[in-house]
């Protein structure tokens, strides 16, 4: 069955819920549904249900209704499982950042912070950021629902990486990694996640895996982080690109809470 995302799950079987324009222009326009056809609504925030595709011609433009069918659950506890992990990663060019946003959901990643750095491309400021995070969301969304995740995956708007730090301040438990690129006291990630999951009971509440732009941090950035509570890790012998060293990052140390 094909799956919507809603803004509140009906709370009662017989109970509708109206599809947002976008979600009802998939429905008719993408995947040719039609009235009475069975799919599947999640909130975004756990919540799912089955329910009946109702098509409402009266208006000018179609409206779409779910009707609740089902008050069963969709998926268990473990599988709708969000990971305690942030990822703060500068703006990258091109299709690496929606790509970055789509595999970030896929992987169970809580939240996505993108900020500007000193050697960041893309230029912001010409459309603005609430631009450019409406797009990420939508992504982000999309891979919710393919990926059959049940809470969504937020998306923050760009912002300088010292907002970034300023905004994080005061977590307690939470730990901040950065893919630091031929720094002589950086760690291998793979070692520190070891030593993270032998600590069993005292796991970090949250991991913060900060990743620099095509260019690497400058060098004025990488002694500002090393002032910082954050722990430089590398990520091997070689230099990934921005979007590979995303996708390694976030699979090793999601190990920590899937073991």
């Amino acid at each position: 069955m094909k799956r919507f995302l809603v803004k509140q799950i009906p709370p009662i079987i017989g109970q509708e819920v109206r599809l947002p324009d976008s979600e009802a222009h998939h429905a008719l326009q993408v995947y040719r549904l039609r009235d009475g056809d069975r799919v599947e609504a999640v909130d975004g925030q756990g919540g799912g249900c089955v329910a009946i595709l109702r098509v409402d011609h009266r208006s000018k433009d179609a409206e779409i209704w779910l009707q609740r069918i089902d008050d069963l659950p969709i998926l268990n506890d473990h599988q709708s499982q969000v990971l305690p992990i942030c990822l703060e990663v500068a703006v990258l060019k091109g299709d690496a950042m929606e790509w970055v946003i789509e595999k970030s959901v896929e992987l169970g990643v809580q939240e996505v912070r993108p900020f500007v750095s000193d050697h960041t491309v893309v230029q912001i400021q010409k459309k603005g950021g609430a631009h450019f995070q409406e797009r990420w969301q939508k992504i982000a969304d999309q891979a919710l629902k393919q990926s059959e995740r049940l809470v969504q995956m937020k998306v923050s708007a760009p912002r300088s990486i010292a907002e970034l730090f300023a905004a994080n301040s005061g977590h307690e438990g939470e730990i901040c990694l950065w893919a630091a690129e031929r720094v002589g006291n950086s760690t291998s990630l793979g070692n520190w996640v070891l030593k993270a999951q032998a600590l069993a009971q005292a796991k970090p509440k949250r991991v913060r895996l900060l990743v620099g732009p095509e260019g690497g941090f400058s060098a004025a950035e990488k002694e500002w982080l090393m002032r910082e509570k954050t722990i430089p890790v590398n990520l091997g012998p070689t230099i990934l690109r921005a979007e590979t060293a995303v996708l390694y990052g976030l699979s090793l140390i999601s190990v920590i809470y899937r073991a």
